[in-house]
């Protein structure tokens, strides 16, 4: 039975880049994600006259949302052209760096920024006028 695959990479938009993702219907003989394509002038990281992208399957995982054999798939991109990491694909650098380093032990440090609101709407700590 056909199975669905998510792919989601990181787009080029600046100054946050954003997650995308395309569902592809792979036959239940497929075990491992294929690379796949798209058009990446649509989302920032080609010109129109040169806009294939290609999507490198680094990691999938089963699908949480929607069950079954559905699953995840995170992917670098690529430039079509040469199989080059793309300039946006910081995964690639992180990757490159982490083997150069393997002897070592690697920390990644994560933030998140939260604001306390008040019922007026205000953040707490701000003035009221």
């Amino acid at each position: 039975m056909p199975y669905q695959a998510e792919y989601i990479w990181v787009d080029g938009h600046k100054p946050t880049p954003m997650l995308r993702s395309k569902t592809k219907i792979l036959d239940n003989s497929v075990k491992t994600p294929p690379i796949w394509g798209f058009d990446g002038s649509s989302t920032e990281q080609a010109t129109g006259d040169r806009s294939d992208c290609m999507l490198l399957p680094v990691f999938s995982c089963p699908d949480p949302l929607r069950g079954g054999k559905n699953i995840l798939v995170l992917c670098e991109v690529r430039l079509a052209q040469t199989g080059e990491p793309h300039p946006t694909n910081t995964r690639a650098k992180c990757a490159e760096t982490a083997k150069k380093f393997a002897a070592h032990q690697m920390i990644f440090g994560i933030e998140q920024e939260y604001t306390m609101m008040r019922t007026n709407g205000r953040p707490y700590g701000f003035p009221e006028t």
